[in-house]
């Protein structure tokens, strides 16, 4: 399911962070992701002004404008990794380095990319059966699923999740929540129990598991066959050469 508006999925409707992404920030090494950039930096000595600032309108005739933008701006696709030896030249530095650092941030921002990509997806967090019923707040907008509904509960709803697009549902008549932000109201053991007998497969009539010793000795009866065939095919394979020799 995706959400109809897609501005800024590292947010959940209600406004608040998603939870996936509070959970990639922390663990996060920022450096990666701004290796190239940074790389870049340290060795631009060659595009220094007299006052030591960056001189942008020498490093856009020597690099390209869009190269020096696509540097600078994280928000746009990193520059074609063809251009790393003109950008080395222009810096007067090793090749292996500045492609090392320019690896090193893409794994970065394809790790980023999938993390966006499960935040459009995927709710903020399913909660359990047991962390429902003991009323631990919801991840995604902090409303238990258990408890009465309140008199402003639509009005509540509305306020928490006004561009969702998507359906609201309760557990037991309690609180309502939003199918994007909140995920489903989680079953109880019995509903798993019964669903588990549901989605097991029939039983064949006359068809019975085998004991630990038939399984041995139908293993055993399988690799005597199969050695039987391979010796046949040995035989066969001797007599055609020896053919082939006449």
């Amino acid at each position: 399911m995706f959400r109809p508006r897609l501005d800024d999925p590292r947010r959940l409707e209600n406004g608040r962070l998603h939870p996936q992404y509070l959970q990639w920030i922390r663990q996060h090494d920022f450096r990666a992701s701004r290796a190239f950039v940074d790389c870049f930096i340290d060795h631009a000595a060659n595009l220094l002004t007299d006052h030591d600032y960056f001189d942008r309108k020498k490093a856009i005739r020597l690099l390209g404008a869009a190269t020096v933008n696509n540097i600078f701006h994280h928000d746009r696709p990193m520059m074609a990794k063809r251009k790393l030896p003109l950008v080395a030249e222009v810096l007067g530095m090793p090749l292996e380095e500045l492609t090392s650092a320019y690896d090193t941030e893409a794994a970065e921002r394809d790790k980023e990319a999938f993390m966006i990509s499960m935040c459009r997806m995927h709710p903020a967090r399913l909660m359990s059966y047991e962390e429902a019923k003991a009323g631990l707040p919801c991840p995604g907008c902090g409303v238990p699923w258990t408890g009465d509904r309140s008199a402003d509960e639509n009005e509540r709803y509305r306020r928490d999740h006004p561009d969702c697009g998507f359906a609201g549902h309760s557990w037991g008549g309690g609180p309502q929540h939003c199918q994007r932000c909140c995920g489903f109201p989680p079953l109880s053991p019995e509903q798993r129990a019964k669903i588990d007998e549901l989605i097991k497969l029939p039983v064949i009539p006359g068809l019975r598991k085998l004991s630990p010793e038939e399984e041995k000795a139908a293993k055993r009866q399988r690799r005597t066959e199969r050695i039987s065939e391979l010796e046949r095919t040995l035989v066969r394979l001797r007599r055609q050469e020896e053919e082939d020799r006449e």
